[in-house]
């Protein structure tokens, strides 16, 4: 019976443990990436402004600026900033925070020990709990992503009510869900996966001068620097697509396919791709350092180790 009691307690203490760390995890991203998107919010309405732009007007991102600036002040940079801020400590906390507790449980069911060096099987599995982690967080937030998309657009909560929710359901509210589960599983494995592998070789390659390795902040800098790129390279053409869907007119709701299908006519197959790509980098690059060098010095200050 002691046994079995003692046995229970280990089991308890464990699961209350492991309950505690994926807890950390979720608070750190949301606060990581909520501190990000406050920082990057002006460049996401620039480049939601972009890729709404009709092809015969099109600006580029100093003249979008300027013309946001013009027609609204320096609040029209900011417009969407709530939803952006509740939708980054939602989104972005399950969205990173998951990651950690999806790559262990693989491990574990795989039994892979976490300091194996098999690169093979790291590699994927960081790439699928970056994947995974992304996807069931779009999916579950995908409504504040339209909404928030829709405001920066020029609509109010007002119009955006009238027009989506009360005349096609609460369902409309996850149109463009598909595309915003496919663009957050590639962002998220993209991001998680390049920063972790570059700062594997940075560690590896820029000892310190007495031969050590050391996980340093100018480490985290460089790795999430590159890794921005990376994301930014990877993201953009789901990005205008998923747009296009969000924007649509509940007359015209466009299917990702059809959305896809408007672009390339549009703008052919690379114009189409890389529209707004470097709003989107100018926005998705810092964001991406911010968040990794909060999430990395956050961790330490929980007792959480440094990411891999």
């Amino acid at each position: 019976m002691r046994a079995f009691s003692s046995s229970s307690s280990a089991s308890s203490s464990a699961s209350s443990a492991s309950s505690d760390t994926v807890f950390k995890e979720i608070v750190i991203s949301s606060i990581s990436v909520a501190t990000a998107t406050a920082c990057t919010n002006p460049i996401d309405v620039i480049k939601v402004k972009q890729q709404t732009q009709q092809a015969r007007n099109r600006l580029n991102v100093m003249k979008t600026a300027f013309d946001v600036q013009k027609n609204h002040g320096l609040r029209g940079f900011y417009v969407g900033l709530s939803p952006s801020l509740l939708r980054a400590a939602t989104y972005g906390g399950l969205r990173l925070g998951l990651v950690e507790p999806i790559r262990n449980g693989v491990q574990g069911l795989l039994r892979l020990d976490d300091d194996d060096d098999d690169y093979d099987y790291d590699f994927v599995v960081k790439a699928f709990a970056g994947a995974s982690s992304g996807a069931i967080a779009a999916t579950l937030l995908n409504p504040s992503e339209l909404v928030k998309t829709r405001m920066m657009k020029g609509d109010s909560f007002k119009v955006i009510y009238e027009q989506v929710i009360k005349k096609d359901g609460v369902r409309s509210l996850w149109r463009g869900c598909s595309m915003a589960a496919t663009r957050a599983a590639i962002l998220t494995s993209s991001q998680v996966v390049a920063y972790g592998e570059v700062k594997k070789r940075l560690i590896r390659y820029f000892p310190n001068d007495d031969g050590t390795e050391e996980d340093t902040f100018a480490v985290h800098f460089g790795a999430s620097a590159i890794a921005g790129v990376v994301t930014t390279a990877a993201t953009n053409p789901v990005d205008v697509i998923k747009t296009r869907m969000f924007i649509a007119s509940e007359t015209k709701a466009l299917s990702a396919a059809n959305a896809l299908r408007e672009v390339l006519n549009e703008f052919g197959f690379v114009r189409g791709a890389l529209r707004g790509f470097a709003a989107n980098y100018i926005r998705l690059g810092p964001q991406t350092m911010v968040t990794f060098i909060v999430a990395e010095e956050l961790r330490k200050i929980v007792g959480l180790h440094s990411l891999k």
